[in-house]
């Protein structure tokens, strides 16, 4: 009898439990025009977003927010009798999977897994499709684009193109560039005469530097010198030059030859070739065409109206909230 007893009580509680956890889930937020928005809704609402890539890193009550514009739109719709049909629905919902590389029964699948039951992207799809109507339907033929306004607009981007522009260019320098060549003269490495040898080869570089007459006379004043080797023109940032080397070339000019100099191979000369001023180059603004900010400057007055049209839809709406901390 005890053992009865206990059993029952065991599994009252594991029912009573059970239920505390799905009312924490189900905790009732809001009531829309006598539709309720639970905790549950919030939580499935920001991970759909994130499958479907709108935002999720917004609040929670930001979410509610959304979730009641959802309500309201459809609403709207049913009032003027433009919701969309089931099959309109799922012929939406069929692009989304599309574009999500799966299928209608892959997408569900996917969402099943998230906890994120298909009632919510039904509500998500057919919200967005009835919007679009009520908008069309509404205030399509109040909304142009006068000249004088696409003008404007124009004007705007080209300023706000080049004032990025502008921006990037601050920090770019022109940039001197010297044209070098090294002519070495090369010491083998001995442990007796060493100093003798590197005076022997900087008075063969000196002869050089006496011949030098440019660096396309390079190779003709090095004949007759024994192991001389002439490299090829290299071009150098000038700043990035060592200060005694700058300051000798800029006294020498272009043209001359510097040293001689003590290397890691022996003897060096350096030949001074040309210098050359590189400016940035300042990209040029794409700009968009007449009919692209035609479309632009539409947008922003379709968003305008949306927004304007949306409260007055939110205004007219029953919405309680039941947790304080969601209202606005």
């Amino acid at each position: 009898m005890l053992k009865r007893i206990i059993c029952g009580t065991a599994i009252a509680l594991a029912l009573f439990g059970g239920s505390l956890v799905h009312a924490a889930e189900q905790r009732l937020i809001a009531v829309v025009n006598d539709q309720p928005v639970t905790s549950r809704d919030i939580d499935q609402q920001i991970k759909l977003n994130q499958i479907l890539g709108g935002r999720s890193s917004s609040s929670r009550k930001q979410i509610l927010n959304d979730i009641i514009n959802q309500v309201v739109k459809i609403e709207e719709a049913k009032r003027y009798r433009m919701q969309p049909s089931d099959a309109e629905v799922d012929t939406r919902i069929g692009d989304i999977a599309k574009g999500l590389s799966t299928s209608m029964e892959g997408l569900e699948d996917k969402l099943s897994k998230q906890g994120i039951g298909m009632a919510s992207l039904r509500q998500y799809v057919s919200a967005q499709i009835s919007f679009a109507r009520l908008i069309k339907f509404r205030y399509k033929a109040d909304v142009q684009a006068s000249d004088a306004e696409v003008d404007r607009k124009m004007s705007q981007i080209k300023s706000d193109l080049n004032g990025r522009i502008e921006k990037a260019m601050a920090g770019v320098r022109s940039v001197t560039v010297a044209s070098l060549m090294e002519i070495n003269f090369p010491v083998e490495a001995v442990e007796t005469g060493g100093e003798q040898l590197l005076q022997s080869r900087a008075a063969e570089a000196n002869q050089f530097i006496s011949r030098f007459k440019g660096c396309k006379s390079a190779r003709e004043a090095a004949s007759g010198i024994f192991n001389v080797k002439v490299g090829k023109t290299f071009d150098a940032d000038f700043s990035k030059l060592p200060k005694p080397l700058q300051a000798v070339m800029q006294q020498k000019g272009v043209g001359s030859a510097i040293g001689p100099m003590r290397s890691k191979s022996g003897i060096q000369v350096i030949a001074y070739c040309g210098q050359r001023r590189i400016d940035p180059k300042r990209p040029q603004a794409q700009l968009p065409s007449r009919a692209q900010v035609v479309q632009a400057v539409l947008n922003e007055k379709f968003e305008t109206v949306e927004q304007k049209y949306l409260g007055q839809m939110r205004k007219n709406a029953i919405i309680e909230y039941r947790d304080a901390s969601f209202a606005q």
